[in-house]
């Protein structure tokens, strides 16, 4: 009775060390066909091989037979980079048959005569020894599961460098394990250099994941400057543009009315029609932004074109308060970061009518502003996704930046079929009361 439960806790165990390696795998692989099922099929059919092996061979020969098992299973099963299947399909059995050679060499040093390749010799201690074991491989799997590393980035030479370490440490788990199973070592020595070795293999992706983090955020806030620098550029362009084109609009519309005139007086009813046509297309298909605040105005006047330009109905309705203290190329970052995504979202989007809705106004001492665009339903990973990730990505830092050296406060909220971005001007220690503000609306959204 007692050999049949001992059999029945290994098998256990066996569930349990597939459970946590496709859990690991799975964490940074993407399985090809997605559902419980095919999980399900994957952890019976690796349970089946692990206690196969585990009855029939040695465990040199289970380390290569379960490397190939896995191999296979992220090559053809799993997608991403050939980089990242290599790896993940080599680190985890490192860290797996680390565990289970520290298990081997405990039970060799307080266990004398145990056959540890066998499924017998049940005993208190080697229970124990098991849960410990076991225990310290979850705590491994569920570190490892929050970070992830993705080599689609990497460049061949980063990629190598780190596929050497875990390479390197797989022949030595391979020639550790042979050597203890000819008796050529003692448990303390196959304790120690296993440690090692697992720990080495940790510690090596724990730093290349910092170094790696700390390349991103240099290269994040380069990004970041040139398109400050950018955003400074464009602003000053829109200013002056905007300026040009008020002059211009001013100049012609006088010059329309004196071709007007002397169309009437020439009797040309074709030049009239001709005239009248130029004349309703240029001054009655512009949206003329009038908040208060120039620099509103002029980003504004600038995404809405955008926007109708693309198709998209727009209709605004603000309340804007005297905004002095903001800076104009500061208060464009956060404007403007925020149509271009709802611009880009409405784009993206398979609704049959696209929209982007704006409204402003004055809350606890808050200027409150809520763009709201039509949009497909989206994850949380998917709120960086682009035509250029890492730009569109560097927009939202750029529009929380912003409003951080205002202590500011911003939401990002997707839904089933609209996102909603919402953000927050602290107003400070103005009297609200004596506080003028502007009233600006304008839609072309017929229900509305």
């Amino acid at each position: 009775m007692l050999s049949i439960l001992w059999n029945i806790w290994e098998l256990t165990v066996n569930v349990i060390d597939c459970t946590l390696i496709l859990l690991l795998l799975t964490s940074s692989l993407k399985m090809k066909r997605e559902g419980k099922l095919w999980w399900v099929i994957s952890l019976v059919v690796l349970v089946v091989i692990c206690t196969l092996t585990n009855i029939y061979c040695n465990i040199v020969q289970t380390i290569l037979v379960l490397t190939m098992a896995l191999l296979l299973f992220t090559i053809l099963f799993t997608t991403g980079s050939m980089q990242t299947k290599l790896f993940w399909a080599i680190f985890t059995q490192i860290i797996f048959f680390g565990v289970d050679i520290l298990n081997n060499s405990w039970e060799l040093l307080f266990l004398k005569g145990v056959d540890t390749s066998t499924i017998t010799n049940p005993s208190s201690l080697r229970l124990f020894n098991m849960i410990v074991t076991r225990s310290i491989l979850i705590v491994i799997v569920f570190w490892l599961r929050r970070r992830k590393l993705l080599f689609a980035s990497f460049s061949t030479i980063q990629s190598i460098a780190l596929l050497l370490c875990p390479l390197l440490s797989w022949a030595s788990i391979l020639s550790i394990a042979k050597l203890l199973f000819l008796d050529k070592v003692s448990g303390l020595f196959a304790l120690l250099s296993t440690f090692l070795t697992c720990a080495i293999n940790v510690v090596y992706i724990f730093l290349f994941m910092s170094i790696r983090k700390t390349d991103d955020q240099l290269r994040d806030a380069l990004l970041m400057q040139q398109k400050q620098e950018f955003e400074k550029e464009h602003y000053e362009s829109i200013i002056e543009n905007n300026n040009t084109l008020q002059t211009w609009r001013h100049d012609i519309k006088n010059h329309f009315q004196t071709i007007m005139e002397l169309a009437k007086n020439a009797d040309d009813d074709k030049l009239i029609e001709y005239v009248t046509n130029i004349d309703e297309t240029l001054f009655t298909e512009s949206v003329n932004i009038s908040t208060g605040n120039y620099a509103m105005d002029a980003i504004l006047g600038a995404k809405v074109k955008k926007a109708l330009n693309n198709s998209i109905s727009v209709s605004i309705n603000l309340i804007v308060p005297e905004l002095s203290f903001i800076a104009g190329p500061d208060l464009s970052r956060i404007l403007g970061n925020i149509w271009d995504n709802a611009i880009e979202g409405c784009m993206r989007s398979n609704a049959a009518e696209k929209y982007i809705k704006m409204t402003s106004n004055i809350q606890r001492r808050y200027f409150i502003i809520d763009v709201t665009n039509s949009s497909d339903n989206l994850t949380g990973s998917e709120l960086k996704t682009s035509k250029d990730s890492n730009l569109h990505g560097i927009g939202l830092k750029s529009i929380k930046s912003a409003l951080d050296s205002y202590n500011g406060i911003y939401d990002f909220s997707p839904h089933d079929d609209h996102f909603t971005t919402r953000i927050g001007i602290p107003l400070g220690n103005v009297d609200i009361k004596s506080l003028q503000t502007h009233f600006f609306s304008w839609s072309n959204i017929n229900d509305q």
